[in-house]
C-alpha cells in the first residue's frame, strides 16, 4: 500500500512538473516560420549552392580538381584572339582559355566550400558558395545546371503561394 501511494505521488509530481514547462513555454514567442511563403533569415557565412562568375573564371579548373564528391564538371577551350583591328575597343584580357561547359551538379553537392577556397582569383573569388539552399526538383537531369548568360547561377525557386 506504502509502494502505491509512492508511486501515486511520483505521478503526480511528473504531471506537476511537466504541466510547469507547458505552462512557461506558452508564454513564449513562437519561433516557427510560414516557410516558404516566409523565408528563413540565413547567417551570414551560410553556404548554399555555388555560382560562378565567368567572367572572373580563369578556367584553372581547381575547383573541378579539389571537389570531393566531383559535382564541377568544366570543358575548357582555347579563348580566340581578339585582334586590335577587328575591335579597338575590345577590353585586353590575360584569359587564354574559356569554358564552353561549367556544370554543377546540385545532387552531389555537400556545400562544403572548397570548390571557393582552391579558387586563385583575387580579390574576389569566381566561385562562391551563395545562399540558395533549395534544390528540390521533379528529376535528377533538372538538379544540373551551368552556363547562362556569362554566369553558372543556382537555380531559383521562388516562394509560391498556398493555393498553388
Amino acid at each position: 500500500m506504502l509502494r502505491y501511494l509512492k508511486e501515486a505521488g511520483y505521478s503526480l509530481l511528473s504531471i506537476v512538473k511537466g504541466l510547469g514547462v507547458t505552462a512557461a513555454n506558452a508564454r513564449r514567442k513562437p519561433v516557427t516560420i510560414l516557410y516558404p511563403e516566409v523565408r528563413p533569415n540565413l547567417a551570414p557565412r551560410f553556404r548554399g549552392l555555388p555560382e560562378v562568375d565567368m567572367d572572373l573564371c580563369i578556367v584553372c579548373k581547381m575547383c573541378e580538381k579539389v571537389c570531393p564528391t566531383q559535382c564541377i564538371l568544366i570543358v575548357e577551350k582555347p579563348r580566340p584572339a581578339a585582334t586590335e583591328e577587328a575591335d579597338p575597343e575590345a577590353p585586353k584580357t590575360a584569359k587564354k582559355k574559356e569554358a564552353s561547359v561549367f556544370d554543377i551538379n546540385s545532387a552531389l553537392c555537400m556545400f562544403c566550400g572548397l570548390c571557393e577556397e582552391a579558387c586563385p582569383t583575387k580579390p574576389v573569388k569566381a566561385i562562391a558558395l551563395h545562399h540558395n539552399f533549395e534544390v528540390a526538383k521533379a528529376s535528377r537531369d533538372e538538379l544540373v545546371y551551368g552556363i547562362e548568360e556569362e554566369k553558372v547561377l543556382a537555380p531559383a525557386n521562388p516562394p509560391k503561394g498556398r493555393g498553388e
